[in-house]
């Protein structure tokens, strides 16, 4: 888990942002067969992406996002620092402080800011996530393999695929708890493990029923995992409120298969249910 959480206290702040700038790599890491191109043209971001799915296939998916819209909703992403500079907090200014974080879709955790994944991707998801959802249940589709499975492992190797660093806030004022939001992993090109788990949910939301798909966050990773009703021996499973759910590790640019830990996986970890607004998932034929 390369980003970091934010207490609101001045001291700690300075002392967990410079050992994130200091682990930050200059260039993202990807597969070799990965071609992936951003360009502005005529008011749009053109995205052209090639990975490979499940089946060994290389795959071309292209995007095009207005520019001025997908600005505007990256803009929304962050918290203002200078909230957490010293100050004498009464109750006015402690709930005014509370709006502006939930403004930016973070959340108080234990007197920590953090990223709300669930908002962050009930915001996101339906302009950033849905097309490439409806992408792969075209090519799905088209070779009669539409199952849920197949929607789960493709959108996985579409995630892994994406180069791996770690995100920049491009806003010097604002904290965005290294975190690449979809639209903005989208242009950048990159995301690191927690940017990429919410990128694969709010794509899965589209595909399969987002109350079978839970975060796993861990001290140092976040990965994603998913309810299933079979089991088998050669997968790697958690257990929640008595259901089995299956590994799906999305961070890249390994390629671990759905139930396969990944390099960093740790038995212990908090699970963090996704809470998002119901979205007419494309069905299955």
């Amino acid at each position: 888990m390369s980003s970091t959480s934010f207490r609101k206290t001045p001291v700690l702040f300075l002392i967990v942002l410079s050992a994130y700038t200091s682990t930050a790599q200059k260039e993202p890491y990807k597969n070799d067969y990965v071609v992936y191109d951003v360009s502005s043209d005529s008011g749009k971001y053109k995205i052209d992406y090639i990975f490979k799915d499940q089946f060994g296939n290389r795959l071309h998916f292209k995007l095009e996002l207005t520019k001025t819209e997908t600005d505007r909703m990256i803009s929304r992403f962050g918290v203002p620092k200078k909230i957490f500079s010293a100050h004498r907090e009464t109750v006015e200014t402690k709930a005014r402080n509370m709006q502006i974080i939930r403004n930016g879709l973070f959340l108080l955790n234990d007197n920590t800011v953090e990223p709300d994944k669930s908002a962050v991707i009930d915001y996101y998801a339906k302009s950033f996530c849905r097309p490439i959802a409806g992408m792969i249940v075209e090519v799905l589709q088209k070779r009669n393999q539409d199952t849920r499975k197949n929607r789960i492992e493709m959108a996985m190797r579409f995630v892994q695929d994406i180069p791996y660093a770690v995100p920049q806030c491009n806003d010097k004022n604002k904290y965005c708890g290294g975190v690449n939001p979809p639209p903005k992993l989208l242009i950048d090109g990159y995301g690191d493990c927690d940017s990429k788990a919410i990128f694969f949910a709010g794509i899965l939301i589209w595909l399969i029923d987002s109350q079978d798909i839970i975060f796993l966050v861990q001290r140092k990773h976040i990965l994603t995992a998913i309810r299933t009703k079979t089991k088998e021996k050669s997968l790697n499973y958690v257990r929640y409120h008595g259901n089995n759910y299956l590994i799906a590790e999305t961070a890249g640019p390994g390629k671990r298969l759905l139930g396969q830990k990944g390099k960093y996986f740790s038995k212990t970890f908090k699970v963090e249910k996704i809470e998002v607004n119901p979205v007419k998932i494309i069905p299955i034929q």
